[in-house]
This record gives structure tokens, C-alpha cells and sequence, in this order.
């Protein structure tokens, strides 16, 4: 088995997510004690969202690079970013190394076209929601995408920064993710995106599978996604 570079501690959090989903499902397939062979590069979030919040993309770029080179000089035969708002800069990480990247519009995109869906909305940071450059990048993979309203983009970010990052979940922020998804339904949604990898910390029962009188809501995890095209490439790779 090849080694994957994880660029990670976007946030620490979700980074936790892509290490479980990914031995759980290398340890499925390949069975006994098997697990994943993985290098993980865990930035401080801090500089990252400092240049977010200076729109100073290629700076936040720069701080990923350096993550890939060290991944590339420990092993790895690819790498991925762990973190949906981050792919801002994913091709300015790949200019940077000779190993390929794993994408992960690619990896949901896959996933929504299985299942013939073609009008999607969208959950994230407020970069996600409000920047055209994610509304872009699924258009070009035939999918529409539509976001909530300004209030309520603004309520799921705030509760990805203040609570999400940190691992915290509240029932309150749970409810307002159902709430959120029922009136992306309204507005004629197929499918909800879960663009933020720290999200499906909030997925419980009710919020996974959203009943109203047309049936279910499909919920695609971002970070579910991403983590299943890197154990596919794992296993393909030996």
C-alpha cells in the first residue's frame, strides 16, 4: 500500500474524522489488523484563518504548500486537504509538489451524480456559501448548487468557528442544521451539501435523513466523501 499525505488541522476536528473514516474502511476491506499508511501534516489553524479573514488566499496557499513539500519528502505518493474552504488554493498546493491531489469536489460530485441528482444546496464556512469559486467548481461537474439565506449562512458559520472547530455540539445548532436543510428543501433542493468538513459532527438521526411529504433529503458528507475516494486510491495503489 502507497503512503497518503493528510494536510490537516483544518481543523483539528475534522482531520480526527478523515483518520477514523479512513482505517475503519481500509480495515474493512483488508481485514485482520490492516490499517491505512498515512503522513499527516497538521498546520496551526490560527495563521490560516488570519489570512482568511485578510482575503490574503495566497498567503493561507503558501502555509499549504510547505505542508505538501514536507508530506512529499516523507513518502507520500499523494496528498489531500482536509478542509473544503481550503480548496481556494488547491491548485496553487498542487503547482507546488510533483505527487497528485485528491479533490474533494471530485469526490462528492461522484457521489451526487450516482445518485442522478443535479440541484444541490450547500452548507459551509461563509467563504463556501458566499465566494462563486465553490458554485463554479460543481457547475463545471453539472451541479447547481443553492445556499441559504443571509441569516441563515450566517448562523452556520458562526456555529462552525465558534463551536465546530473546538469539537463542540449543541443540541440548539443541531436543530438550526434541520432547519437550515428544510428551507434549502423549500427552495427546491434534491440534496443538501454538507461543505464544511467540520458539519457532520452535527448529523444525528433526524438531521441525516430529512422527511417531508416528497420523501428524503439526500445528505452528502463532504468529509465521508473525500475519505472514501482516499481509501479507494489506497487500495488501488496496493
Amino acid at each position: 500500500m502507497n503512503t497518503l499525505g493528510i494536510i490537516g488541522g483544518l481543523s483539528w476536528a475534522s482531520t480526527h474524522q478523515y483518520y477514523r473514516l479512513i482505517n475503519e474502511e481500509i480495515n474493512r476491506a483488508r481485514g485482520r489488523q490492516s490499517s491505512a499508511q498515512l503522513l499527516i501534516r497538521s498546520v496551526d489553524f490560527q495563521p490560516v484563518i488570519d489570512a482568511q479573514v485578510r482575503n490574503d488566499w495566497n498567503a493561507a496557499g503558501d502555509l499549504l504548500c510547505d505542508a505538501a513539500r514536507e508530506l512529499e519528502r516523507g513518502g507520500a505518493k499523494a496528498f489531500l486537504i482536509a478542509s473544503n474552504t481550503m480548496h481556494l488554493v488547491y491548485e496553487q498546493v498542487c503547482r507546488s509538489v510533483a505527487i497528485p491531489g485528491l479533490n474533494i469536489f471530485d469526490a462528492t460530485a461522484t457521489k451526487i451524480k450516482a445518485k442522478g441528482l443535479h440541484k444541490l444546496g450547500l452548507l459551509g464556512t461563509r467563504y463556501t456559501m458566499n465566494l462563486k469559486f465553490f458554485r463554479e467548481e460543481y457547475a463545471s461537474r453539472g451541479i447547481d448548487v443553492l445556499v441559504p439565506k443571509t441569516k441563515d449562512a450566517s448562523r452556520i458559520n458562526e456555529i462552525i468557528f465558534k463551536e465546530l472547530i473546538h469539537n463542540q455540539v449543541k443540541p440548539a445548532s443541531q436543530e438550526t442544521m434541520r432547519e437550515v436543510i428544510a428551507t434549502l428543501r423549500q427552495s427546491g433542493a434534491e440534496g443538501v451539501i454538507l461543505g464544511c468538513t467540520e458539519l457532520e459532527l452535527l448529523l444525528d438521526d433526524k438531521s441525516r435523513t430529512s422527511n417531508s411529504d416528497s420523501g428524503n433529503l439526500e445528505i452528502f458528507d463532504t468529509t465521508a466523501n473525500h475519505a472514501h475516494a482516499a481509501v479507494d486510491w489506497l487500495l488501488l495503489t496496493g
